[in-house]
């Protein structure tokens, strides 16, 4: 049955930022590493990917506004370098996905949690980019 699915975090992101951060960080082995990766490639092999992966890009000072406003301790105290490193995985990631369509949105000047004006022109943007049978 066809229909409409929004996912806030994807197996994509945690395989291809997440852990691979891990990964360079050391914290996962080699040997670990590899029977990960080949878990995470046997999984993408049977699964449909999204029709639209949305990718919400801000600033490192947006994103750390965010993190402080976010409230949540353990995330407090992030290095900047560990988030400079996931801001690279990031955009390494979007640059090079090829499985659906993408649609980046510049959120830095975006409030679309308060602002009603700024919610909708999101929710056009990604109707618009969505198959014509699931808008």
């Amino acid at each position: 049955m066809p229909g409409l699915v929004v996912l806030d975090r994807t197996i994509f992101e945690d395989a291809e930022v997440f852990a691979t951060a891990l990964y360079e960080m050391r914290k996962i082995d080699k040997r670990d590493w590899e029977t990960y990766r080949n878990f995470y490639d046997t999984i993408l092999e049977a699964i449909k990917p999204p029709d639209l992966m949305v990718y919400l890009r801000c600033s490192m000072r947006t994103l750390r506004r965010r993190i402080k406003l976010r409230g949540r301790a353990m995330e407090q105290d992030m290095p900047v370098a560990y988030l400079k490193r996931l801001e690279r995985l990031y955009e390494a990631w979007i640059s090079s996905y090829d499985l659906g369509e993408v649609l980046v949105l510049e959120t830095d000047n975006l409030d679309y949690i308060h602002d009603l004006v700024h919610r909708l022109d999101v929710m056009e943007r990604i109707e618009a980019m969505l198959p014509v049978s699931q808008r």
